[in-house]
């Protein structure tokens, strides 16, 4: 940041890693003072990536339970031979089944976790939007299962 010249008062670092990773960056920036006697460190802001379900409902309907309006479907991974049901997304209930799929992120945004999609319509959590019924790629980790899903895995 120093090298780019940005103003540090009002910059916001946003960082996702190892432990250690975050402990050398919260040590650099401790060594920041800022005007007012603020510290570079208080602009720091972890980004935690967990299990987290997300709000399905895109209509803005009356909110109801996720476990009581969420569809479950079956999702088949070609290459593996198995099946789950899915209820959350993709990944998410790939590893509640016990499965295990490529990820990273788990947000959308390394790409890690695309795959491709045989057949099937799923829903962008993100986005709220509907994918075709055919072959696509797909991330596993930010669609949900509306339909039956096959999954070229």
């Amino acid at each position: 940041m120093l090298a780019l010249n940005l103003p540090l008062a009002d910059t916001q670092i946003f960082a996702c890693g190892s432990q250690t990773l975050l402990t050398g960056l919260y040590k650099a920036a401790a060594e920041i003072t800022l005007s007012h006697n603020k510290n570079l460190r208080d602009n720091i802001i972890v980004v935690n990536f967990g299990h987290a379900s997300p709000d399905f409902n895109f209509d803005n309907k009356q909110a109801l339970d996720s476990k009581k309006h969420a569809a479950q479907h079956t999702v088949y991974l070609r290459a593996r031979q198995r099946q789950f049901d899915s209820s959350t997304t993709l990944l998410n209930a790939a590893e509640d089944a016990g499965i295990r799929l490529a990820h990273g992120c788990r947000q959308g945004i390394c790409q890690l976790c695309r795959c491709n999609k045989v057949s099937g319509v799923v829903k962008n959590i993100h986005t709220g939007k509907m994918s075709s019924d055919g072959y696509e790629s797909i991330q596993t980790c930010i669609n949900i299962a509306m339909t039956d899903v096959v999954l070229d895995i």
